[in-house]
Formats: C-alpha cells, structure tokens, sequence
C-alpha cells in the first residue's frame, strides 16, 4: 500500500478513526529528519523511512553523484596506469629500438626515426 505519511506513522494506525482524524487536520506538518525544518507534506523518504525535505535530498543525491565520479576517475586511473605499465618494455644491454627524432631537430631529408643499440642500462637515474 502506498501513502504519504511516514512508513513509521502508517505503522502506528489501528482505527478508522485515527485515519479519519488525520484526513480531517490538513495543516499536518512534518519534520526533515536531517535539517530539522518543518516542511507541510512528506516529500521524500529514505531506505529507513525518515522524512527528507527536498533540499536535503538535492544535498544527497550530489554528494552521490560526486562520489560515483570521484570512483570513476580512480578506476580510469587504474586502467590508465596498467596499461602504461604493459606499454614499457624492459630494455637489456645490446638490443635495438626505434627512436622517433622530433621535427625541429631534423632536416628535410633525414628519417622520421633512427635505429638505436642500447650501450648501457641505469636505473631511476636522472642526469
């Protein structure tokens, strides 16, 4: 059955009596259950059945939202990271790679790219 009042308030009916006195009072005024202010219907509910009103439930739902893309941005970075991790190859001493020579340091006639031979392998090290 569905109703506008409170799950809880549904809940605690037993008469016809009770039903008919609250149809009669039409100023029923409820409580958000968050920001405390009295609002004149129940507009929203949550999972548990506490009364929100519709700033609080906007205040929700973008708290959800950023959170759904604050996750999804941590998974692209995931998926962006092993991907470059599967990119890089693990070089050793004597094998030959293609080097992409940029344009400005090349003339018209020279190749886009040269043959390289690895001479020798540092680690981490910047110079």
């Amino acid at each position: 059955m569905s109703s506008r009042l409170p799950n809880n308030f549904v809940q605690t009916i037993t008469t016809e009596e009770e039903i008919e006195e609250i149809l009669q009072c039409s100023t029923v005024n409820y409580t958000c259950g968050i920001c405390k202010i009295e609002i004149n219907e129940v507009e929203n509910q949550d999972e548990a059945g506490s009364i929100m009103c519709n700033l609080c439930r906007k205040k929700e739902q973008i708290k959800m939202q950023r959170k759904k893309g604050s996750d999804g941005i941590k998974k692209f970075a995931e998926n962006m990271l092993q991907t470059s991790h599967a990119a890089v190859l693990d070089l050793e001493v004597n094998d030959c790679v293609v080097m992409a020579v940029p344009k400005v340091d090349r003339g018209p006639t020279d190749p886009p790219n040269i043959i390289c031979l690895v001479v020798e392998k540092k680690i981490n090290c910047i110079s």
